[in-house]
């Protein structure tokens, strides 16, 4: 039995995601490099490959689950930082109020929840890219 829920929707709201899950131009807003980021935004990391493939769960290391805690759900934004290495480091809280830190290379792009954008019209000059 799964214990991570795919595509799971609570409250309107998909937290967890499969590895290939893609952006959605109805929901989602599309953030090009992560220096664009900001606080209180419901963010997921674009790119698949820092994803875990939920249908081989059961086969999956404790290293794997913690992956997936940290990637394959949507997380709102607490802080980002850009480290002395050149990482950027994101503090996101996920459902259940539970806090992670994640780190990428800042140029990864990333997934925006538009309702969590106060102004996504406004936003779209400064890197976010919508379709309106």
């Amino acid at each position: 039995m799964s214990t991570l829920k795919p595509n799971h929707v609570e409250g309107g709201m998909m937290y967890w995601v499969d590895k290939y899950y893609e952006m959605n131009p109805t929901f989602d807003l599309y953030c090009p490099t992560g220096f664009h980021l900001q606080r209180d935004w419901i963010v997921l990391i674009e790119d698949f490959s820092h994803r875990e493939d939920t249908d081989n769960e059961a086969r999956w290391s404790a290293n794997s689950h913690e992956q997936a805690r940290r990637w394959n759900r949507w997380g709102k934004i607490v802080e980002t930082r850009l480290g002395s290495d050149g990482q950027l480091y994101v503090t996101m809280c996920y459902d259940g109020n539970v806090v992670k830190q994640v780190s990428c290379n800042p140029n990864q792009a990333w997934l925006v929840k538009k309702d969590s954008v106060e102004f996504p019209e406004i936003s779209a000059p400064q890197g976010i890219i919508t379709n309106d």
